[in-house]
């Protein structure tokens, strides 16, 4: 028995041991693909940057020669009214003297045939002299024909069309012969090689690439088959791809190591392998294979093989598992840092004598009962994860992800390094000349008359984040908060939400607020019960990495269209204020004080420099967004709700006079469309119909995914949208995050606010919790659905610890300030449950 068992792990190891390498196998080539892709794409910028210069260069010279034709055939037609009955002779020696003395030498070859086509000799003999001097142009010294075209000849028996290469007929005689004979071969069997193996980095991948796309194509039952042969366990097909390229590669480059960079003068220790690939190549597997004793020792979550967990499911001391809590210091009570304290006070009393201060004397000493743990704590108790990753969550900021650092290498390089969306335009050491190149472009440009130039400005730093749904998915983040231009761009972005705002209400999906949708969904429960629909129907969208697919060409356009549509309306500048965020729509150019005017174009041009200069540090590299709305940008919000809401402007223009039965809102890539239906649009394809043209109406580089999925209540931004019928009626009702975790098992997911054992003021944290209750009383359109969802509100506070003066004291303060009868009755309810029960354990 004991030995079934341990053939039985034994086998449970091999297996999980042989999908490790298979996974890590597929991020490999993945990482290779990567990589490969923007080196091409960096070769083809490059080779673009050349040929646009080389075209610029020809332009100038052609116009350059244009314009000293120009300037010879003056002078010729004053020399022939002047001289009269000159020979053509001597006026073609003259205008070709004329020519060589403008023209360059680089334009000697382009001087010598315009002098034939257009410098020709006029008068009777002029067709036979133009064949004598064409003759004489195309013959050399030895009486050899100098032409610039040379006809490629073939031997006997060569054929004139090009040859195609060994793969190519490789290829085609595999796929003469069937699909089970296409596997590839390496080394040699059967008199070819099926693939051709470099002996470099870039060969290794595009095998690898290669074998991969050969065994996709291929169907099951061949798979099935091949790893028969090869006495391999079939599983799924995905898993098989990657088994058999992985073995094909092993297969092709073994015995491939790579060896150290020798100097030149140590030319015998060269081997065959020297062209091998880089220390890079080996980097990964060397750091995965060989973890640090410390990671080991912390017996932590692993993905296949590397640690990626959070501490949210981790056996952590609850003060450390919300990040949102504020530490003490640990030198603030200190006999020393009080003494200088009580020092500095009291100087203006001891008149320049010196004051010293007797701890045993004025201090008294007792145990000090403080929850909240010093930044010392915690720096200690940190250590434990040295070697790790530890970065905060996307939507859940309090939560906090550990994770192996070749994870987060792969996820920063998948999201900036190995991104096409993202060109290298130098070094760190590079910055201050790229500073320079930007700050003459926004003088150029005339930015500086909207906001200065910060000279003490930097570049942001690139760095991923985490997302709270799946931890192997990225958020990028670009921060500029030193941005040398930033004064401008906030100016800009406040004119720019302004123009979007005055644009009518119903014409785009656009919703600046989440505390605008009550009244929002109240007006179009009206306009659809007027206009006769007593049903509704509703999609809820989600556009994926927004930010990251919109091109910069769809940025212009939109911003084109929406300015062009104020221009007609002879709007002329924006005036935005000083301080605050008032602004102005103007349809003169008069300055007013305590705002700057920013006009159309100025605001056209603004936008112009962010999509040219957003250039973020990566690592030890500068790049440059190529690709997607800026990041880190004041202006970078307001962009994605433009180019989407102009979009949304030509649809509803579309649909006619059905516009009144759509009603629709987005907050930034969050979408709700509700369509109603009446007497004239009962017919079940309409709404699909119309949905459907909605949902492809974005650019093409953008995702739309539907999220709800019985078109009748979904979820939307932080809450629970509603159709009811009879009479119609839309509702909604938020909810605070961790709602769905504290119904299901009583437990907090989200860290959303601090817990009472924070060091922070009584005060902040009942003001905090206080404002979160009225918010949800406010968003909600019907204040009985959202009392369950301010019981889970006061329920969170209890498991964080805030004693029933806090909890219940912010929910009095609600209760005082609505006179509702409902929310009095939820008040005395928890009171109640309060005063009979003990204080709920923190989970």
């Amino acid at each position: 028995m004991k030995e079934k068992r341990r053939i039985e792990e034994e086998k449970k190891a091999k297996e999980e041991d042989e999908l490790r390498r298979n996974q890590d196998f597929a991020r490999k080539a993945e990482e290779f693909k990567l990589q490969l892709r923007v080196e091409l794409m960096e070769e083809w910028r490059r080779s673009n940057a050349k040929a646009e210069k080389a075209v610029n260069e020809e332009k100038k010279i052609r116009k350059t020669t244009q314009k000293a034709w120009s300037t010879r055939r003056n002078r010729k037609g004053k020399k022939t009214k002047r001289r009269g009955g000159e020979s053509s002779g001597d006026t073609d020696t003259d205008s070709s003297s004329s020519t060589e003395s403008v023209t360059s030498d680089t334009t000697l070859s382009r001087d010598s045939e315009m002098k034939i086509t257009k410098g020709r000799p006029r008068g009777r003999n002029s067709k036979k002299r133009r064949a004598r001097d064409k003759g004489k142009n195309n013959t050399g010294k030895n009486g050899t024909t100098n032409g610039t075209t040379l006809v490629r000849t073939h031997e006997r028996g060569e054929c004139s069309r090009p040859r195609l290469t060994e793969t190519i007929k490789v290829m085609n005689a595999q796929e003469a012969r069937g699909d089970d004979e296409t596997e590839p071969r390496t080394p040699l069997t059967g008199g070819y090689k099926g693939l051709s193996a470099g002996c470099s980095q870039k060969g290794l991948i595009e095998y690898c690439i290669s074998a991969h796309k050969i065994y996709s194509a291929k169907k099951a039952d061949s798979l099935r088959k091949i790893c028969e042969k090869k006495g391999l366990k079939y599983t799924k097909k995905p898993e098989v791809v990657e088994m058999l390229a992985r073995h094909q590669v092993e297969l092709a480059y073994d015995g491939f190591e790579e060896v150290q960079e020798k100097t030149p003068t140590d030319a015998k220790a060269k081997t065959k392998a020297s062209g091998s690939p880089r220390r890079e190549f080996t980097k990964d597997r060397i750091v995965s294979e060989k973890q640090t004793p410390k990671q080991n020792s912390l017996h932590l979550p692993k993905e296949v093989v590397h640690v990626l967990t959070r501490f949210s499911k981790l056996d952590v001391p609850r003060f450390v598992k919300n990040s949102k809590n504020v530490t003490r210091s640990a030198r603030a009570c200190s006999d020393r840092t009080i003494g200088e304290a009580v020092r500095e006070a009291t100087k203006h009393l001891a008149q320049g004598a010196a004051i010293s201060v007797s701890p045993d004397k004025v201090f008294t000493r007792g145990p000090v009962q403080a929850t909240a743990w010093t930044d010392d704590e915690v720096r200690i108790w940190n250590a434990r994860f040295q070697g790790l990753v530890l970065a905060p969550i996307d939507r859940n900021q309090g939560d906090t992800a550990v994770m192996c650092p070749i994870l987060y290498r792969r996820g920063f390089g998948k999201t900036f390094a190995w991104n096409n969306n993202y060109e290298t335009v130098g070094d760190l050491k590079s910055e201050p000349g790229l500073l320079k190149e930007q700050k003459a472009d926004f003088i150029k440009t005339g930015l500086q008359k909207v906001g200065g130039w910060k000279a003490d400005g930097r570049l942001g730093t690139a760095y991923v984040i985490p997302k709270h749904k799946d931890l192997t998915r990225w958020r990028p983040i670009a921060p500029a908060p030193a941005d040398l231009a930033g004064l401008a761009q906030r100016r800009i972005a406040k004119a720019l939400h302004c123009l979007l705002k005055r644009l009518p209400a119903h014409c785009t999906f656009y919703l600046n607020s989440i505390a605008e949708l009550a009244e929002r969904l109240q007006a179009t429960s009206q306009r659809l019960r007027t206009a006769g629909c007593d049903q509704a129907m509703g999609r809820c969208y989600d556009i994926k990495e927004m930010f990251s697919r919109i091109p910069h060409g769809a940025v212009v356009q939109a911003m084109q269209q929406l300015l062009r549509r104020y221009e007609d309306d002879d709007c002329k500048q924006v005036r935005v204020s000083f301080r605050g965020k008032l602004c102005v729509i103007s349809n003169n150019k008069k300055q007013m004080e305590g705002y700057v005017g920013i006009s159309l174009k100025t605001i056209m041009d603004g936008v112009n420099y962010d999509l040219r200069h957003t250039v973020v540090k990566c690592g030890t590299t500068l790049v440059r967004q190529v690709f997607g709305i800026p990041m880190g940008k004041a202006t970078s919000p307001i962009l994605a709700s433009i180019t989407c809401a102009m979009v949304e402007l030509r649809f509803i223009r579309e649909i006619g006079a059905d516009r009144r039965l759509v009603g629709g809102w987005r907050i930034m890539d969050d979408i709700t469309i509700i369509a109603g239906t009446n007497d004239n649009t009962r017919n079940g394809e309409y709404l699909d119909n119309l949905f459907q043209a909605f949902k492809g109406i974005y650019d093409r580089h953008l995702e739309v995914i539907r999220k709800d999925e019985c078109g009748l209540t979904w979820d939307f931004v932080g809450g629970t949208m509603m159709i009811c019928g009879e009479p119609l009626q839309l509702h909604y009702t938020p909810s605070t995050k961790n709602t769905g975790a504290l119904y299901e098992n009583g437990t907090l997911v989200f860290q959303t606010m601090q817990d009472y054992d924070s060091y922070s003021p009584k005060s902040v944290k009942k003001a905090v919790l206080t404002a979160m209750i009225k918010r949800l009383w406010d968003h909600a359109t019907s204040k009985q659905l959202v009392l369950g969802a301010i019981g889970y509100a006061v329920c969170e506070a209890d498991l964080r610890g805030y004693p029933p003066e806090v909890s219940l004291g912010a929910l009095a303060d609600l209760a005082k300030a609505v006179p509702n009868q409902a929310l009095q009755r939820l008040y005395e309810a928890i009171a109640y449950s309060a005063r009979t029960r003990r204080t709920p354990s923190y989970r």
